[in-house]
């Protein structure tokens, strides 16, 4: 009896030993899978700091178009500004002077083309700048929004 007892104390210790192990294994495998993923969201924080910094080079280029936009409207505004100047001086010189009709009234003709003209140009110009605002308004939510899910993905 006692080497039955002997023989199933044994068999239980065997059981537990071999219990151990598995646990052992599986910690190990949890381990490893702790340590893969942790591997795997350094390299997305990487990958998706990078993205942040593309989209803000490109914000910051569409921000500097968009200056380049402004500056050419203010230099349109001023042309047609001067311009409308000179179509007004035109027409004051055409009531005061009745000679010279046809040469004046070709100048301001030309002028109110180029008038006209600068008009047209400004239109496209405040058009691009709207496009070029919208892009860049987009840029940045994109960015936050990444930035947003990088700061999640790392907590």
């Amino acid at each position: 009896q006692q080497a039955q007892e002997a023989l199933q104390r044994e068999k239980e210790l065997l059981a537990q030993l071999a219990a151990s192990q598995q646990a052992s294994s599986e910690r190990d495998g949890l381990r490893e899978e702790i340590e893969r993923l942790k591997k795997r969201l350094a390299e997305e924080a990487r990958d998706a700091g990078a993205r942040v910094e593309t989209l803000s080079r490109e914000a910051e280029e569409k921000r500097q178009l968009i200056e380049q936009l402004r500056q050419r409207q203010r230099e349109l505004q001023d042309e047609l500004s001067a311009t409308a100047g000179q179509v007004q001086t035109h027409e004051r010189q055409l009531v005061n002077f009745g000679d010279g009709q046809d040469q004046l009234q070709q100048q301001i003709e030309q002028l109110k083309q180029r008038l006209a003209d600068a008009q047209a140009e400004l239109g496209k110009a405040n058009e691009e700048s709207l496009r070029q605002q919208q892009k860049l308004r987009e840029a940045m939510a994109e960015a936050h929004q990444q930035a947003h899910q990088q700061l999640v993905q790392q907590t």
